[in-house]
């Protein structure tokens, strides 16, 4: 029980019509009153398995709820009120345990999934007579073309002599030094027309000097080749949204009213089929996702729309948390183990000839052989052929 009583103590007013103007706001402070204190139990139940479990979860995801550590920490004992700071060791187990498992565990985790799509991969290969690395020479092969260099045919031309000069290094180097040039002026006060458009035509230049880099053509290759492959990937994770999705609109959450004190307001609704993808989309990349499931829970207010007196349903925790799981876990990891296969496949011991050596060496044999005729001169055969070598073995 709490007696709350007193009086505003007011200053004196100035003038004969201060008193007039000067009023107090706060009604309560006229008259006692007798107010009965309850005491609910937190949001963040720690007291049962199930919502104990949830929270382990939300913490596995790297998704701390501040007012879940907040109220553990200001926890004193059973039947009595919270005290601030009263369990400060809990913070040090918080920290172990945020170090422990979203660091080291759902790595070790991520680790296994790409060991396990390695494996089936092998296992596929083997079935094969020829090894994967023979496959891909071969249907290099089959499939490749010459690279054709547009050029002049005449070589006694005037426009034969620009082209042999503007594909030469010191041409490149002389636009490079332009280009750092350029940025430069750019980046000075002046009154001169706006010449910004102009930094489309340095990207496009930066672009070209991309393929005189080892390292950084490995990189390309491997995008390009991890994209083969990724279709099938994007495939079984938008029929996990598209279940998720029907499931959630049609069935359990799509009749809830909108509320903006809740996490189901116009921004975050289940009510249509593409909202609620939008929805998931944001929650499998981590975006508070555990304040909109709590939104979702039974005992909540409907839409106007429908014919129920509640909705909602305690079936939200199995439904996000099974979506979490399977999203981040089993479904996006996959992208990574396409990536890291394709890398460790075009980074491995150079002595395998494969598809990408092959790709180099028709690039220099094209530096060569601009027209792709198959031949070219005597002067240039022995410094040609030596660094085709170099680049297959």
């Amino acid at each position: 029980m709490q007696l709350v009583t007193g009086r505003q103590r007011s200053e004196k007013p100035a003038g004969p019509f201060g008193a007039v103007s000067s009023s107090c706001q706060d009604r309560s402070f006229f008259g006692g009153g007798v107010r009965r204190r309850v005491f609910e139990n937190s949001a963040c139940w720690w007291h049962q398995g199930a919502w104990r479990q949830e929270h382990w979860f939300e913490f596995w995801n790297c998704l701390p709820n501040p007012r879940v550590l907040k109220h553990s920490v200001d926890a004193t004992c059973e039947e009595q009120g919270p005290s601030p700071g009263y369990r400060m060791e809990l913070s040090i187990f918080y920290v172990v345990y945020f170090m422990v498992f979203p660091f080291f565990f759902v790595n070790i985790f991520v680790a296994l999934i790409i060991i396990t799509f390695q494996e089936q991969g092998d296992k596929v290969m083997s079935e094969c007579s020829l090894e994967k690395s023979k496959r891909a020479c071969i249907d290099f092969a089959i499939s490749t073309k010459p690279l054709t260099r547009y050029m002049p045919q005449d070589k006694q031309s005037f426009q034969y002599k620009t082209w042999t000069f503007v594909v030469s290094p010191p041409f490149e180097y002389f636009i490079m030094a332009m280009i750092a040039l350029n940025t430069v002026v750019l980046m000075m006060k002046n009154n001169f027309i706006n010449l910004s458009f102009l930094r489309l035509f340095r990207a496009a230049r930066l672009i070209k000097l991309l393929r005189r880099g080892y390292t950084i053509r490995i990189l390309l290759w491997t995008f390009v080749q991890s994209f083969k492959a990724l279709p099938y990937v994007c495939l079984l994770v938008a029929v996990l949204f598209f279940i998720y999705a029907i499931m959630a609109c049609r069935w359990v959450f799509g009749n809830i009213a909108l509320d903006d004190d809740t996490s189901i307001n116009q921004h975050n609704t289940f009510r249509t089929f593409l909202q609620a993808l939008m929805l998931l989309f944001r929650g499998a990349t981590g975006e508070a996702w555990h304040e909109i499931m709590p939104s979702c829970l039974s005992n909540r207010a409907c839409d106007e729309h429908t014919n129920a007196s509640e909705c909602g349903s305690d079936f939200a925790y199995f439904y996000f948390v099974s979506f979490i799981f399977l999203c981040s876990f089993l479904m996006l990891n996959p992208f990574v183990a396409v990536i890291m296969d394709n890398f460790e496949y075009l980074t491995r011991d150079s002595s395998i000839l494969g598809p990408h050596p092959l790709d180099e060496l028709i690039r220099v044999w094209a530096e060569y052989d601009p027209a792709a005729c198959s031949v070219f001169g005597h002067p240039l055969r022995g410094r040609g052929l030596e660094e085709m070598v170099s680049v297959v073995v």
